[in-house]
């Protein structure tokens, strides 16, 4: 029920409608179908509702709206009946919200429910970045109106120099006797200090402002801006003199009454239809986001540029694009990447399908027919001759002579050629089938049917068999097939045939796998996709069917159906009128092509509420859906690697040896004595420099402990410093930014190296290079001593760079004779012979090819080669006029800067990794050209001779004029069906041209050659007949296969294409005029190649490139492979916590009022005080608005003075209390500079009087930067910013390799394209007449922007164009000045190649190097999951602060035990109060080293704990994290000399460490303490055992008295039973001394 309820809502007719929009059964079988099962699907799911209700209870955990799916039913069963209720509006929008029930379906089926888990998962992390480009609108946002607010975004070029009354026409000279009011015009806040309520434009007038409707740009009131409207000079006639002006006043009053007029200066297709400027901080915000989806972007930026100032303008939109769309959006493809697991269970299903299958074939075809033994032996002899490499070498040729047929294909062809072609197609169609034949025969049914393979080219036979039925060749007694068609284009399906190369190919297989596995999986994604657009498809008609239908001012026809509607002048392409044209509009939207334009024509259809539609649409679908699309495809990448890796793990050597446990030492001991091996063997492969984990001197025993010298360092030596070089050497670089790395990677194998660099030119080659100079030649050896010097490198390198900033000057536009054009000459001239000198020392020394170590050996030499050769040919080409034609290779010396990779590390990583990814993007080139071929040659057969038309001035004045006339030409009949009237057309009295008839017998003959009176008429003839042009209608066709594939190439960079899906949609036929939408189904063929041709083809570009870049980084990771994640975290934890300090706690001074203000600034509710205060402040700064009153304005200057004053006494109690340490802190010192910045604005306006602060504005819109710190404590938007943070070196390097490549294509194209006349969208803002404007532009091409439009404009030769202009001062571009005559140069087609590998080079491959590290960056800055995270030792650095408030890096014991209770978990006990034998367990499991005093130090203490912490967190999650060696490191040695004088300089203390014999650690403190205990119990006990038998003893004795002399014996004997005692006591605490220990042992 719900998909037929879905599938009828798609039914619904909205060519049957009433006046408001509204559907009407009436007329309408589909409408009366919708109408009439509509009470029958509400009853239905009515029915459904209520006895889940009934069944489940209304409320309650297990009640109906516990099930968030039930919601939507219940909202969908309600609307449904309030559609019923009498005077409700219609809302059975509502009902399309059924189609999301499906959904409920996602449990049954697991690959679905893991795309939608994922998204839901990424809904946390999504949020935060929705937050970020929140943050980022509101930023730019509030900086464009600071800086574009006012009239400027609505002045254009005016015929009068003031506005007029409404009486004036256009043209009248006289317009001073018609002036509106005799007062200033007011533009700009310079002109006057008028308040809005007293400009004289307060009150709107009954006047106009001509325009000039030629010029449709908008000008600036200054200099500053770049279009200017000229007038008061004498070069141009004064009738063509313009004055900039705005309908709008410097305050914003509006000028006019009549608010057509008001709209009409912006109210144009060019401007946008003034939708965007930044008045407000709604529009403006929108804007930006316009922006950042790279659609439209460079039209916003012309427009700040022509209005207002051209740099201002370039260098915030280049900020918007680089952080916003190169970084901001592809967090959103980080989050769905990294939240994306891929499954198994599509790859479980592939198989299932297949294992199917061969069920189906086993019951089909149980076994083969019983054949005889002479027959099953010929058989076997036809199965080894299919089977061997001649037959498929054989077949595989024919494939290829196939497809070359094929794409012979051509408009217009030559008969004969194509009955050849014919001829050839009819042949191999017999080859196929008599190869099909043999393979039956040799493999028998089943095994021929088991091969796939064979079923495809199967498949193949029988719809060629098909073809050649419906459409026999010439020969055969058909017609010409080659006249296009559909029975034509089903051989282009024979051109799969040709991915049978792939089994010979095996990267290319492989890459095929991953096509076909993400096909597989884009099954269940498709279907997701499908949901989507489906409902924005039905939501869109609903609001928007036969909607945008405008009049000839812009407006939209409310009335539908009426005349006006119907004959509407302006009827867009993309619309809603119909499920078709509204899912193409849908998807249009998707692809972010031209969405723009469709946002624009929703608002000017039912307003500004309109746009929620196009940019949630653009939100969901194209930054969630297409990016889980992306997600999909690299999860498949990186399961592939994964695979193989783990395939290749056993065979790390070709040894038979055991492989060792993977305990941590063990492991790393292993991966480096295999490394050392394949050093030894010298393995031919990129590799990194990487030492082991452990020490080398380590010994893995039997057991798989580990002994040795670990763990033995030097006794003076503290953990930290003592494990840097292991730590180092197991993270490098994750753990070491790439500045670290610097030597390492100059010494790396990857890539080519410079002679300077590997210092291997001695001893030098014992042959003689250039057969002259041998090993011990004086000149050679010098040559060498040259080469080898460091020095010679970097003045080759400043070379470098000077001649970088030559050929950025230079430029063909230059006055020959000008002082800089000879400068420049003599600088070239210079530089060239210098690197000639320097190439012909290296070829000196080194030798030029032959032997080891030559300098054309070297790659980068080869370059350096190639480019002096050129410089060469270029210099003498100047001077030679007989070498003219070679001067165009100068613009290759372009390549020289290339020369600086070589000596820049940092771009050298980079260049590598392209190196490295060289194969793989081969590969998908290949792939991608085999995928347009086919579609290329299906497209020549549908569509060559097509997308044409009727144009010139006999067209747009008359034909177009007669609708009878444009009926007769649409659909063109032979002479004799014509009507008389129609016959009179082509007559000497023709009302359509002016026909010639003297040479013609009118009426029996039409006055023209081109109307034949026999045959097939067509619109061509015709055209032709009455004077037309018969010209392309787009600049792309299919012709022939060339154009062909260029025409998808664009297609599928997304650039103009719905303009060629239109153009296929109108196709009527070869020389046809096209129809309006004549073939609709053309739409779904579009979006079918944009999916494959577009997403699936393109992104394995990204796909490959970020592939590659995981290799290179896991082989820089080395031995990190076989760690546990773990072990990795423990890895990255001990280099940060190697990088921590202690830091000094803040004293409260002891002064009262210093004292005072410490305890503000310290205070919590201050902080939060000051955070809502700059939120108040970005509130009130986004309030602002061009126009608003007097009053208001007052209040918001009041309040941004009232916030000054608060910062500002912010930032004086801050320094007052923290002095010379506030100015330690970044935020405070940027804090700072904003305070500043703005008080000196406000002491000038209050001094001055007028607002002189662009710069201080600009300051003060920073100052919403701080909003950064209430972002700080969440933890997604934290991770996003440790992304950026991360990802600042990778990305610098490659921005860096960017814009050097900028650089040479920009030196390039200034020197191929500067004359070139401007035509189009070759113009004043993109062209390569400037080397400024030539980057600018190049950054344009690679975001996409209309790339193509430029492509063909820069190529189009245009009537009376000279090939290469000389000088010419009255000419513009040779001399840019008001009334020059226009540069009129001719289009090249070196702009083909150019832009081609451009686009291919920079956007599909070096673009994409951008996501690999922003997806990495994100994955490393991911703290989910990690038991320690890097927020963890700031908190422990400030925990720690609390018991050494000096900074002296050591507590004592007694300390050490309140602070391990009181520090945070999971480092410490937090809030659990532990009691004392945990806590000794705890620190005594730390085995802290004791420092004299009876001290620990703050390293030892962080290490140990948070090595603790991870063990404990690896142990819950059920992980063995193992008698981790790694830990003892951390506590066995002393406090190393160097960082104790560091210590030293910052406290003023120097402790003195224990000799190495008596280090302690708190496991023996704590074990002395316990025999301290112990001891202490065993002489008390003893004690009272002794006193207790002295007391029994003397009860017993006798009460006699004794005699003096025995009395004194007595005593005697007493003092010798005392000592007796205590030598007994001694012996039983001795006896005692083996059970203590042994209690200690177990205790410790």
């Amino acid at each position: 029920m719900i998909a037929l309820n879905s599938l009828l809502l798609g039914m619904s007719d909205y060519s049957n409608v009433d006046s408001k929009g509204d559907l009407v059964a009436e007329g309408s079988w589909r409408n009366t179908l919708i109408d009439e099962t509509e009470l029958l699907f509400t009853i239905v799911f009515t029915i459904e509702c209520v006895l889940k209700v009934f069944g489940m209870g209304f409320f309650g955990k297990k009640g109906y709206l516990h099930d968030r799916w039930n919601w939507l039913d219940f909202v969908v069963v309600v609307t449904g009946w309030m559609s019923y209720i009498p005077g409700i509006p219609n809302i059975s929008v509502l009902r399309t919200f059924r189609v999301l029930r499906p959904l409920k379906s996602i449990s049954s089926n697991p690959g679905l429910q893991s795309l939608v888990v994922s998204i839901l998962n990424s809904i946390p992390q999504l949020v935060g970045v929705l937050v970020l480009l929140f943050f980022v609108f509101v930023l730019f946002g509030i900086a464009g109106m600071q800086m574009f607010s006012g009239p400027y975004l609505h002045a254009r070029c005016r015929l009068t120099p003031y506005p007029v009354n409404l009486s004036y026409t256009p043209g009248t000279d006289d317009y001073a006797a018609y002036r509106c009011l005799d007062e200033p015009n007011f533009n700009e806040l310079k002109d006057e200090e008028w308040k809005k309520g007293q400009s004289p434009w307060a009150t709107a007038r009954d006047c106009y402002w001509p325009l000039d409707y030629e010029d449709t740009r908008l000008c600036s009131f200054s200099d500053d801006g770049y279009h200017k409207c000229p007038h008061g000079t004498s070069i141009i006639p004064r009738s063509e003199w313009r004055w900039c002006g705005s309908n709008y006043d410097a305050k914003g009053n509006a000028r006019f009454r009549d608010s057509k007029i008001m709209a009409e200066p912006t109210y144009i297709r060019d401007l946008n239809w003034g939708y965007t400027h930044f008045d407000d901080i709604g529009s403006a915000c929108l804007t930006i986001f316009q922006a950042i989806t790279l659609e439209g972007w460079v039209t916003i930026m012309y427009f700040t540029q022509d209005a207002i100032n051209v740099y201002l303008g370039a260098v915030i939109f280049i900020i918007l694009v680089l952080f916003g769309a190169f970084f901001v959006l592809n967090l959103l493809l980080a989050v769905l990447e990294d939240n994306f697991t891929q499954t198994k269970s599509d790859v479980k299903a592939a198989k299932t399908g297949e294992a199917l299958l061969k069920k189906v074939i086993d019951r089909v075809f149980p076994y083969d027919i019983p054949l005889s033994d002479e027959w099953m032996e010929r058989r076997s002899q036809l199965r080894s001759f299919v089977e061997s490499s001649t037959f498929s070498s054989t077949v595989i040729g024919l494939i290829i002579l196939n497809t070359i047929s094929l794409a012979l294909d051509h408009y217009p062809i030559n008969d004969d050629f194509g009955n050849t072609l014919d001829a050839i197609n009819f042949l191999l169609a017999l080859v196929f089938t008599v190869e099909m034949i043999l393979k039956l025969i040799a493999l028998g049914l089943f095994d021929y049917v088991k091969d796939p393979s064979n079923v495809f080219d199967a498949v193949i036979v029988i719809v060629s068999f098909v073809e050649l039925v419906a459409a026999p060749p010439l020969f055969f007694g058909g017609s010409e097939s080659y006249g296009g068609g559909a029975i034509s284009a089903m051989r282009s399906f024979r051109l799969f045939r040709i991915f049978k190369l792939v089994a010979k190919w095996k990267s290319m297989k492989k890459l095929l796998g991953k096509v076909i596995k993400t096909v597989f999986d884009l099954g269940n994604f498709g279907l997701l996709l499908f949901l989507f657009l489906y409902i924005y498809t039905l939501v869109g008609m609903q609001f928007f069917a036969n909607r945008f239908r405008f009049d000839e001012e812009g407006y939209a026809i409310e009335d539908i159906n009426s005349h006006a509607w119907k004959h509407a002048p302006d009827w867009s392409r993309s619309n809603f009128d119909d499920f078709t044209h509204s899912f193409a509009t849908v998807f249009q939207v998707l692809t972010t092509e031209d969405w723009n334009g469709i946002m624009y024509d929703c608002r000017r259809s039912l307003g500004s509420a309109s746009v929620i539609y196009t940019c949630t649409l653009i939100i969901f679908g194209n930054y969630i859906f297409m990016n889980l699309f992306l997600a999909i495809l690299l999860g498949n990448f990186a399961s592939d690697d994964e695979d193989e890796e783990f395939e290749q793990v056993p065979s790390v050597d070709s040894d038979d040896e055991p492989m060792p446990d993977l305990s941590p030492r063990s492991t790393a001991r292993f991966i480096a004595d295999k490394k050392a091996k394949q050093e030894k063997k010298k393995v031919q492969m990129t590799k990194v420099k990487v030492s082991a984990v452990i020490p080398v001197d380590t010994e893995v025993n039997a057991d798989g402990s580990v002994s040795g010298a670990v763990g033995k360092a030097s006794p003076g030596k503290h953990a930290s410093e003592t494990t840097k070089s292991e730590i180092d050497s197991a993270s490098n670089v994750l753990l070491k930014s790439q500045g670290e790395m610097k030597d390492d990677d100059e010494n790396s194998d990857i890539g080519p190296v410079s002679v300077a660099a590997t210092e291997t030119i001695f001893p030098l080659h014992p042959e003689r290079t250039l057969g002259i100079f041998g090993p011990t030649n004086i000149v050679r050896r010098c040559c060498a001593h040259v080469v080898a010097d460091k020095r010679f490198d970097q003045v080759i390198l400043v070379l470098i760079i000077i001649s970088s900033i030559v050929l950025a000057v230079d430029n063909p536009l230059l006055n020959p004779e000008s002082n800089l054009a000879r400068v420049l000459s003599v600088l070239d001239i210079t530089l060239t012979m210098i690197f000639t000198a320097e190439m012909v020392i290296k070829v000196i020394a080194l030798g030029f090819i032959l032997g080891d170590g030559a300098y054309l050996r070297t790659s980068w030499n080869v370059l350096d080669f190639i480019v002096v050769v050129i410089s060469l040919i270029g210099t003498f080409s100047n001077s030679n006029s007989q070498l003219t034609a070679l001067r165009s290779l100068r613009a290759l010396r372009g390549l020289r800067p290339l020369r600086v990779i070589n000596r820049a590390p940092g771009l050298k990583i980079v260049v590598n990794a392209m190196f490295a990814s060289i194969p793989d993007v081969m590969n998908v080139v290949a792939f991608c050209f085999l995928f347009f071929l086919i579609f290329s040659i299906f497209g020549v057969n549908y569509f060559k001779g097509m997308m044409r038309s009727c144009q010139g001035d006999v067209y747009d004045n008359s034909i177009s004029q007669n609708s009878e006339v444009e009926k007769l030409l649409t659909y063109p009949k032979a002479w004799e069906k014509l009507t008389e009237e129609q016959a009179s057309w082509f007559g000497p009295n023709s009302t359509v041209a002016n026909m010639d008839c003297s040479r013609y017998d009118f009426p029996n003959e039409p006055c023209c050659s081109d109307y034949p009176l026999t045959g097939d008429i067509t619109s061509k003839m015709l055209c032709r007949c009455w004077g037309g042009d018969w010209d392309f209608i787009i600049d792309q066709s299919f012709d022939n296969v060339g154009v062909a594939l260029l025409a998808f190439f664009q297609m599928s960079t997304t650039e103009g294409w719905v303009d060629i899906m239109y153009s296929l949609v109108d196709s009527a036929g070869i020389d046809m005029q096209p129809i309006r939408d004549n073939q609709v189904e053309w739409i779904y063929f579009s979006i079918f190649f944009m999916m494959i041709g577009s997403y699936l083809a393109l992104n394995l570009f990204v796909g490959v490139v970020i592939d590659n870049f995981n290799k290179m980084k896991a082989k820089v990771d080395g031995n990190l492979a076989f760690l546990t994640p773990e072990q990795q975290e423990w890895i990255k934890t001990q280099e940060i916590a190697r990088r921590l300090r202690p830091t000094k706690k803040q004293m409260r001074p002891e002064e009262f009022f210093a004292g005072m203000l410490f305890d503000i600034c310290f205070h919590p509710w201050f902080e939060w005080f000051i955070m809502y205060s700059i939120i108040a402040n970005t509130i009130i700064m986004g309030m602002e608005h061009f126009g608003q009153s007097e009053v208001y304005g007052r209040f918001l200057e009041t309040m941004n003075t009232i916030f000054a004053i608060i910062f500002t006494i912010e930032a004086v109690i801050k320094i007052s209390s923290l002095k010379q340490r506030y100015f330690t802190d970044s935020w405070n010192r940027f804090d700072l500079l904003v305070v500043v910045g703005t008080d000196v604005g406000l002491v000038f306006l209050w001094v001055s009087g007028s607002n002189i602060g662009l710069t201080v504005t600009i300051l003060r819109t920073f100052r919403i930067a701080r909003l950064l710190r209430l972002m700080n404590g969440t933890e997604s938007i934290n991770q996003l910013f440790n992304t950026l943070l991360l990802t600042l070196p990778g990305l610098g390097n490659i921005a860096a390799l960017l814009t050097l490549l900028f650089f040479i294509y920009a030196v390039m194209g200034v020197q191929l394209f500067a004359k070139v006349q401007f035509n189009d969208e070759y113009n004043e803002h993109a062209n390569f007449r400037d080397f400024g404007i030539a980057m600018i532009s190049l950054l344009r091409f690679s975001t996409g922007e209309n790339w193509n439009g430029f492509l063909y404009d820069a190529a189009r030769r245009m009537p009376g164009c000279e090939d290469d202009p000389d000088y010419d001062s009255q000419k513009c571009g040779f001399n840019d000045r008001t009334g020059c005559e226009p540069l009129n140069g001719c289009g090249s087609i070196a702009i083909y190649p150019y832009m081609l590998s451009f686009t291919v080079i920079i956007t599909f491959v070096f673009l994409n190097l951008f996501i690999g590290v922003i997806l990495e960056g994100f994955s490393s800055a991911d703290d989910s999951g990690k038991a320690v995270k890097p927020e963890d030792f700031i908190r422990f650095a400030d925990h720690w602060s609390i018991y050494d408030p000096n900074a002296t890096c050591y507590i004592t014991v007694e300390q050490l035990e309140d602070f391990v209770q009181t520090l945070f978990t999971p480092l410490g006990f937090g809030e659990h109060i532990a009691t004392h034998k945990e806590l000794m367990a705890r620190i005594s499991r730390l085995n802290l080293h004791i420092f004299s005093g009876k001290r620990v130090h703050f390293k030892d203490v962080l290490s140990a704990l948070s090595t603790e912490a991870i063990r404990r967190a690896s142990e819950n999650k059920g992980g063995m994290f193992g008698s981790l060696p790694y830990a003892s490191l951390s506590s066995k040695h002393g406090w190393d000399g160097v960082e104790e004088r560091k210590s030293k300089k910052r406290t003023g203390i120097l402790s003195a460490t224990l000799p190495p014999e008596k280090e302690y650690t708190m496991a023996h403190l704590y074990a002395a303490r316990r025999i301290e205990v112990q001891v202490k119990r065993l002489v008390i006990n003893i004690k009272r055992k002794r006193e207790e038998e002295e007391s029994k003893r003397k009860f017993h004795e006798s009460d006699s008295v004794l005699e003096s002399v025995g009395e004194m014996d007595h005593s005697a004997d007493l003092t010798n039973e005392s000592q007796q005692e205590e030598n007994e006591l001694m012996g039983d605490i001795a006896s005692q001394v083996p059970k203590i220990r042994m209690t200690i042992s177990a205790k410790v």
